[in-house]
């Protein structure tokens, strides 16, 4: 007689699911929404050196990041072909501001897109508070004051702020796990091989 080895059917019928090209689309949607996403504020770092550690820190935690400038600095880049502005060009997304547009409407809105849209800023945003309509104010402090990680830079060693960057290590955690598992329920397995039944 022939048995089964039990191992490969442990998870149940649910283990053969049919992995379809919708079906990894969709699996990819979810985690670009679960995935928190950290905006720098590129120019109120001050250098580019400080923006790629910033934005490698966030990246090692597994998050999206976007690095955005007001459109002054496009000539920057478009000048610097082999050094920092070209690397973290390389590395990361960049973006900038349309001409005579403020960049940080364009940063608010881009973060607004994920539940966990983060701006790494030392700037309050304040003018952006006072320019909402009157029963807008309140909604939008109180999302400046959870979505801005301020910082600091101590012997060039980063420091964002402990408390929101707690928030955001929770969020970021919490999704690369999520990721992982749903990465495996859809990774085709072997099927069982048969082996003499042990009498």
């Amino acid at each position: 007689a022939l048995s089964l080895d039990e191992g490969p059917w442990d998870k149940g019928p649910e283990r053969f699911k049919l992995v379809t090209a919708d079906r990894v689309r969709e699996t990819a949607r979810k985690h670009l929404a679960a995935r928190p996403l950290v905006v720098i504020d590129g120019a109120n770092l001050r250098s580019q050196r400080r923006v790629m550690i910033a934005a490698s820190h966030f990246a090692s935690w597994r998050c999206d990041v976007v690095v955005f400038y007001p459109a002054g600095f496009s000539r920057e880049f478009q000048d610097d072909a082999t050094g920092e502005a070209a690397e973290l060009k390389k590395r990361f997304s960049v973006a900038f501001a349309p001409s005579g547009r403020s960049d940080d409407l364009f940063m608010i809105s881009l973060a607004q897109r994920r539940e966990y849209g983060f701006i790494l800023t030392n700037d309050k945003f304040r003018d952006h508070i006072s320019h909402e309509a009157e029963g807008q104010r309140e909604a939008a402090a109180s999302w400046c004051a959870t979505r801005l990680i301020p910082f600091v830079f101590v012997l060039d060693e980063f420091l964002p702020d402990p408390a929101v960057a707690a928030v955001l290590y929770s969020a970021a955690s919490a999704a690369a796990a999520a990721e992982k598992a749903s990465r495996d329920d859809i990774t085709p397995t072997a099927l069982p091989t048969c082996a003499p039944a042990v009498s």
